[in-house]
């Protein structure tokens, strides 16, 4: 077969395909097919069986149907020649034609343009000189007028201005309180309506509320109606939400009378002896399901009656409350309008005052230079006009001429040419519908065995296209074209269609394989070779490619990049370097070159891997993904490792650490991609040979790609453009950006409390236990107080670490734990601000002192009450004959006392001075610190830093074993964790 017949046949099998894919309901909408609304990826070893399945139907087909319709080609390519060479023959001859003519036109053009323009140039310039002159006299002259004018606008512009920006102010406050009160109300609805929806009760729907016209004239008084609505809808709420019966019924008691009617019937029955002990069990079992069933049909028809009251009128009040908003929106719009209009109107007054003395100064200067410019334009316009009307009459009796001549010529060529182009087209039309038909009839022949696979892979494609945008789009805005996945995926090529007319060649590459993406999933692949020409620029555009797409798919902030380059030095990833700007942990801080640096790097690596396996998946989650799904904020990062010229600088026990990651660090979020040279005589190794017995392998030559399988014949591959470096670097700052947006880690403190009905139900008289945070997916991290050595914490953290957002989530988790009777607070803030003062407005009853902007004195004072407390607890246990706070309140259970925390911001406050206070302030702490422990007291001071003269003595630090360092200078973390 010829070589066009080969081409023919790759066309046709193109056809083929493509047909396939519309007949496998496929949906074409505005030239973009959709294949399924849910496309999915399809994995390596899934993609290869399908595409060698279809290569080798379609392959068949199509050297079936190429033979068939190589004659109408060849004849329609003969026919195609001889149209060119007669259109080429016609157009030809129109431009030479058309060529003389345009000559012609133009040498008579110019010659009568060169004439008149001579004499009105001369003329031109003669006044030219002079208008020059007398501009630059009035120039000076307005410029001085200007310059008065702007000052007087300047000054009128900055008054009209701030009295402006007054008023829009005072609207931007009144339209923050109606948003608040409208934002009020909808919370109340959809509180009402998630209780009747834990109640089974489906919200009944507004009963057609047509709202009141709104009766306020100004914006004052439509606020207070809008303030007088939600205090109705609340009314509304409350009475839906705290209905007395349906607390009863959700509450534990209705239980225990269930059961106790259980207990009677069955214990009476079997007492007197009217069944024995199973009858009984049966008979009290059903006496209590008639009850529990009668309660819920009594119940549940009262609770939809109260429901359908109350929550259409909530809806009303919601609706009215809108409608007030609007109409207050809109009085206090027209009160702005007349302000402004009024300012306005001031404002122009100035304004025109203003500019009528600088119209009349400037009309005073134009007029004197106006008269003297339009003498002169006069005298040189009658002789350009004289000219102009000279030219005009040669220019149009010439053009007249010529433009007929040109219409003649080219009417004549453009008919000749029609009438060639309408046999030929008919000729191309006659020719493809035959052709149509062939493929139309092979193409439904291979639907059956087929369509199945055919939709897959366009399923594929639509996935990889939705999630893998060109890097064109990320142009413009880099933070656009980012598609964030939860599991790692990177598309490395298309399969090639090849164009080589060898038959072998055509029956061993598919040619629906031009647009199926080869994805590479760390959690099937495991890993990633590379093997080619390390210094050659495709295979650095590969590794970057496929780098790019893992950063721009997985989540920001939570993927690391580890980078080995024992040879390169970390030339060819200086673009990736970037992210050290922003993050150094995101590229592990470097580009490792030494050994030594790499063993280490590949052993964390290792242990970190190991660790999450044990301490995190273990058996509950099978890959990191669906950890992550439910570690929220808490998700373990992925850790892409890059090793460029492997396997050198590698050693023993960096090899056994490498092989268990390649085994197993998928599943843990490592991701290997080992770059490898080709020259290399390690290829030849067993090692090699285990290697490349799992995971991907692409061998990089040239601009072309290939998929390596140890089983299989290997698969072509077209490379993906990939960025420039350029276009790398902005992607790369883009995903560093938003790392740094969302490294900070924020874990609710909701999920750590206690339920609503926990609260303050929990016993101190052992210890204090305080949730302070969680240590991963359902582990909380308490912070005990009260056991063994752990009487008492220092906090140590620099400005902005976190340490009043700690003190705040410490003393709020310990308010809702434990109850005013098991716990009192000591609080004082030595920072000069108003850390505290929230505890005190909302009068906390935990709360025995509240200090704000406490000063020395006052702090000295509360210690001092601290000491009384512990002297009278002292006595106390000495009365009862008891040691600690656990044995006294066993033995006084209706009085137990409660334990004593203080808490002290910045408490190196106390001891700025040395002074008497200070060392009173020094002596209490010490003596609260070392017998705090028996008489149910704690201590937690915070501070900015321990180092320096102005702290607490060493022997008194010493005593304090829980301690907790944020970010803080190393000096004062030595202090915070030094044994002595």
């Amino acid at each position: 077969m010829s070589k066009s017949s080969w081409a023919n046949c790759n066309c046709i099998e193109f056809g083929l395909l493509q047909f396939l894919l519309e007949k496998s309901n496929v949906n074409s909408l505005g030239g973009n097919i959709m294949i399924s609304s849910n496309p999915k990826p399809l994995v390596r070893t899934r993609l290869e069986r399908l595409l060698r399945g279809l290569d080798a139907r379609s392959s068949s087909s199509a050297r079936e149907l190429g033979e068939q319709v190589d004659t109408l080609q060849s004849e329609l390519a003969e026919r195609q020649v001889r149209y060119e060479q007669h259109c080429a023959t016609l157009a030809e001859q129109a431009r030479q034609q058309t060529r003389q003519t345009l000559t012609a036109w133009d040498n008579q053009i110019h010659g009568a343009w060169d004439a008149c323009e001579k004499q009105a140039y001369e003329a031109i310039v003669d006044t030219k000189y002079n208008v020059e002159q007398l501009s630059r006299q009035a120039a000076k002259q307005r410029t001085d007028c200007e310059t008065q004018a702007t000052d007087r606008r300047a000054s009128s512009e900055s008054t009209f201005n701030r009295e402006r920006q007054i008023v829009q102010d005072n609207r931007s406050r009144f339209h923050t309180h109606l948003d608040a009160q409208i934002e009020g109300i909808a919370g109340l609805v959809a509180r009402s309506r998630e209780r009747l929806q834990q109640r089974n009760i489906r919200p009944p729907v507004s009963d057609g509320f047509v709202p009141a016209p709104a009766a306020a004239t100004s914006s004052r008084q439509a606020l207070q109606e809008l303030v007088d609505t939600a205090n109705v809808a609340k009314a509304h709420c409350d009475r839906i939400v705290n209905q007395p019966l349906a607390k009863f019924i959700e509450s534990g008691w209705w239980w225990l009378v269930t059961l106790a009617v259980f207990g009677i019937v069955a214990g009476a029955s079997w007492w007197f002896g009217f069944f024995g002990p199973i009858y009984s069990v049966f008979l009290g079992a059903g006496c209590s399901a008639v009850l529990m069933v009668g309660g819920l049909l009594v119940a549940g028809p009262w609770l939809r009656r109260v429901a359908k009251k109350e929550f259409p009128s909530l809806l009303n009040s919601a609706t009215q409350a809108e409608e007030q908003a609007i109409h207050a929106k809109q009085l206090l719009q027209r009160e702005v309008d007349s302000q402004l209009e009024s300012l306005q109107n001031e404002h122009d007054d100035r304004m025109a005052k203003v500019q009528q003395w600088r119209v009349a100064r400037l009309e005073e200067i134009e007029g004197t230079l106006q008269g003297e410019v339009k003498r002169l334009e006069q005298e040189c316009a009658s002789i350009k006009e004289e000219m102009r009307a000279d030219l005009d009459k040669s220019s149009t009796d010439l053009n007249a001429a010529f433009e007929a001549q040109a219409a003649d010529e080219e009417l004549a060529s453009q008919k000749a040419l029609e009438a060639s182009n309408d046999e030929n087209e008919r000729f191309k039309r006659e020719i493809a519908d035959r052709i149509v038909a062939l493929q139309e009839g092979g193409a439904q022949r291979l639907l059956t065995g087929t369509e199945k696979a055919a939709l897959l892979v366009a399923r594929n494609q639509q996935w990889c296209d939705t999630q893998f945008l060109d890097w064109g789009s990320f142009m413009d805005d880099p933070a656009a074209g980012l598609r964030r996945l939860s599991s790692p995926y990177a598309p490395i090529g298309k399969l090639d269609t090849p164009t080589d007319p060898d038959p072998s060649a055509l029956a061993n590459n598919l040619r629906i394989a031009r647009d199926a993406t080869l994805l590479f999933s760390a959690l099937e692949d495991s890993y990633l070779t590379m093997t080619g020409d390390l210094s050659h620029a495709s295979m650095k555009d590969q590794v970057r490619n496929v780098v790019l797409r893992l950063l721009s798919t997985l989540p920001p902030a939570r993927t690391q990049v580890c980078v080995v380059d024992p040879s390169g030095l970390g030339r060819d990833f200086g673009w990736l370097m970037h992210l050290a700007d922003f993050d150094a942990e995101l590229v592990c801080h470097r580009v490792w070159t030494q050994t030594n640096h790499i063993a280490r790097q590949i052993e964390s690596l290792a242990r970190g891997a190991e660790d999450f396996i044990q301490q995190s998946l273990r058996d509950q989650y099978a890959t990191i993904a669906e950890y992550n799904a439910d570690a929220g904020a808490l998700a373990e990062p992925f850790r892409i490792l890059i090793w460029a010229g492997f396997p050198e600088a590698i050693d023993e026990p960096t090899q056994r650490s490498l092989r268990s990651l390649l085994d197993t660090g998928a599943r843990c979020g490592v991701v290997p991609i080992l770059m490898i040279d080709e020259a290399s005589n390690w290829l030849k190794s067993k090692e090699a040979e285990q290697l490349f017995r799992r995971g991907m392998h692409i061998r990089v030559r040239n601009d072309q790609l290939e998929l390596s399988s140890s089983s299989t014949d290997s698969l072509a591959l077209k490379p993906l453009p990939p960025p420039d470096e350029s276009l790398a670097s902005r992607i790369v700052s883009e995903i560093g950006r938003q790392s740094l947006e969302g490294s900070r880690v924020e874990v609710p403190l909701t999920k750590m409390l206690p339920s609503q009905a926990e609260f303050g139900l929990a016993d101190s008289s052992r210890n204090l236990e305080i949730p302070i945070g969680q240590s991963g997916v359902g582990r909380t991290h308490s912070l005990s107080l009260g056991v063994g050595t752990a009487q008492h914490a220092i906090l140590a953290g620099k400005t902005g670490s976190g340490k009043s957002t700690l003190l705040h989530a410490l003393i709020t988790s310990a308010v809702c734990k434990y109850s005013p009777e098991a716990l009192r607070l000591v609080l004082l803030d030595f920072k000069k601000g108003v850390e505290f003062q929230v505890y005190s407005n909302a009068n906390l009853p935990h709360a025995d002192i509240i200090g704000i902007e406490s000063h020395r004195d006052f702090g000295l004072s509360a210690l001092k009450y601290i000491d009384d407390v512990l002297t009278a607890r002292g006595e106390l246990f000495r009365e009862a004959r008891v040691q600690d706070v656990a044995q006294y309140n066993a033995v006084n259970a209706d009085s137990k006392i409660p334990r004593l925390l203080l808490v002290v911001d910045e408490f190196q406050e106390l001891f700025v001075e040395d002074d008497n206070l200070s060392s009173q302030a020094s002596l209490i702490l010490d003596r609260i610190v070392r017998q705090g422990r028996s008489f149910g007291v704690h201590a937690i001071l915070s501070s900015q830093t321990l180092a320096g003269a102005y702290s607490l003595p060493r022997t008194t630090l010493g005593q304090m074993a829980v301690r907790i360092a944020l970010q803080c200078d190393p000096s004062d973390a030595q202090i915070v964790f030094a044994e002595d």
